[in-house]
């Protein structure tokens, strides 16, 4: 009876040995937020214990049995910070290509001109400071499409953004039968998108350079929260910076007016009438641009997973043994956090802003018993669609980031493909493990339908700037302190993005299994 003991607890400790790969959080479902597109729930990768592959033949003769061992649960815990200052903007053409670029301006620096453009939506009139601008810049005939700057200079804002994201998540997954298992996983975060100021170590250095040259007071004209790039040319004697990149600067009074050569808008009419009382403009059409903090529920989800392992060569010297690991999830998430106010321009999103979620993913991996781990995975996500209160919507075609008219409207996020490939070495030095993985996300275009009809609103420009893909390499290392015990820390890094963010998170974990 002691050896029968002895035998069941010896067979639960390898059973919990060889679940430990397939107990991780994965980046299985995608997130609708930009800012933060693949979230990782744990520093825990897959591992697959070699010993153990050698040890099954001979120990088990009864694999069917064995594969179908109930009673391991893991439970991990991480804590988490990420943060970002630059993205990557929309076009891939013309002076404003994609490029480095403010995280207010991802979808194009904020056009002043263009609000005085477009038909006004039922019921509406212009905003008291937009009709006085319209009637100083353009007494005899309303502005044209001649009016806009095509290199979003002249009559256009820049706002320099600084975002963070802390928070702590959980992961707990459970063994059901035969290499079925679930795994909940969720989280609080702690968000904020400040405007930065000019006296911001960051701004001063990446924005108001000193070789700046203005005809007044030897500096740009800038306001306390944005970038004003009316009346500036590029300075020529900056080199081995991105074009886009650096202030615009005033060319010497003796020179032509840049913007009434470009768009025949005079720069003093521009900046009295638009840019410096754009906070005044901001007001009266309920836009809020002050920085943003909040606490919230992010986001949660459920998985339902199979996995399966598949040996070849266990005993042989002249091949090499491995294990074929197919790998199928469902999985569905919820976000009951706060839902961003869309009258507050820089507030990002928790979780997938209300908007639930439902997926598959598929994956395949060979362990190579001597050497790594290796595979890839793909995976789907679906986003339900979702009534917005108060939705910014353009009325011209010209304008952009900043719109002067909202509605109520519908939006179906478009769906989310992901890839990643993983190489993994188990116990690398003792029982530390480490892992790379490459992951890119894509975003489909969403589906804006208005509420209630009006030819004022285009809801299709508003949808031919909402897709967005995003690029990151993780790192991570694990530590088994003990057999059912480690620590480990993620490191996930930004490789390429369109209209997302560039960020950087770092992670912390301590799991267990029981």
């Amino acid at each position: 009876m002691v050896i029968h003991y002895r035998s069941a607890a010896y067979v639960v400790c390898l059973t919990i040995i060889v679940l430990i790969p397939f107990y991780t959080t994965r980046a299985d479902l995608t997130s609708l937020a930009k800012n933060d597109p693949c979230p990782m729930f744990s520093a825990l990768d897959p591992l697959v214990d070699r010993e153990l592959l050698r040890k099954k033949v001979t120990d088990f003769r009864n694999e069917y049995q064995y594969r179908c061992a109930r009673g391991c649960a893991m439970v991990s815990a991480s804590l988490f910070g990420q943060s970002a200052v630059r993205g990557k903007n929309t076009k891939a053409e013309g002076v404003y290509r994609r490029v480095p670029i403010q995280l207010g301006d991802l979808t194009g620096r904020w056009g002043l001109i263009p609000l005085l453009f477009g038909p006004l939506p039922a019921g509406q009139t212009l905003a008291p400071a937009l009709q006085s601008a319209l009637t100083a810049m353009f007494p005899v005939a309303p502005p044209t499409p001649y009016n806009v700057d095509p290199n979003q200079r002249c009559g256009y804002l820049s706002f320099p953004l600084k975002y963070s994201k802390r928070g702590l998540r959980i992961s707990c997954s459970f063994d059901l039968n035969c290499g079925l298992g679930i795994n909940i996983e969720g989280g609080v975060a702690s968000l904020r998108q400040n405007v930065m100021d000019i006296d911001d170590p960051f701004c001063a250095q990446a924005l108001c350079t000193a070789s700046a040259t203005s005809v007044t007071n030897n500096a740009p004209v800038l306001d306390y929260q944005w970038i004003d790039l009316t009346g500036f040319e590029i300075n020529p004697t900056i080199a081995g910076v991105e074009v886009n990149e650096l202030p615009i600067f005033q060319v010497a009074s003796d020179n032509p007016d840049p913007c009434e050569t470009i768009i025949n808008v005079k720069t003093d009419l521009i900046q009295e009438n638009l840019s410096r009382p754009f906070a005044t403009i901001a007001q009266q059409i309920q836009l809020n641009i002050d920085s943003y903090c909040g606490v919230s529920s992010d986001e949660w989800r459920f998985n339902l997973y199979w996995r399966r392992f598949f040996e070849y060569y266990p005993d042989s010297y002249e091949w090499a043994h491995v294990a074929v690991i197919p790998v199928l999830m469902l999985s569905a998430s919820a976000s009951p956090g706060i839902i961003k106010d869309e009258h507050k321009a820089f507030q990002p999103y928790f979780g997938n802003n209300g908007h639930a979620a439902v997926g598959a993913t598929a994956g395949l991996y060979l362990d190579f018993a001597d050497t790594l781990q290796v595979g890839a995975e793909f995976s789907y996500t679906h986003f339900s669609s979702r009534h917005y209160t108060d939705l910014r919507i353009p009325n011209n075609l010209y304008q952009t980031t900043v719109f002067p008219f909202f509605t109520n409207a519908t939006v179906q996020p478009g769906d989310n493909n992901f890839f990643a490939l993983r190489a993994l070495a188990y116990h690398f030095i003792d029982t530390l493990s480490i892992c790379v993985q490459y992951n890119k996300v894509e975003h489909k275009p969403n589906k804006i339908c208005l509420v209630k009809q009006d030819d004022a609103f285009l809801p299709q420009e508003l949808a031919a700037v909402s897709s967005w893909t995003n690029s990151s390499l993780n790192a991570s290392a694990t530590y088994d302190i003990l057999p059912n015990f480690g620590v480990g820390v993620l490191w996930q890094a930004p490789v390429r993005q369109r209209n997302s963010y560039k960020a950087t998170t770092i992670m912390f974990t301590a799991y267990g299994f029981f």
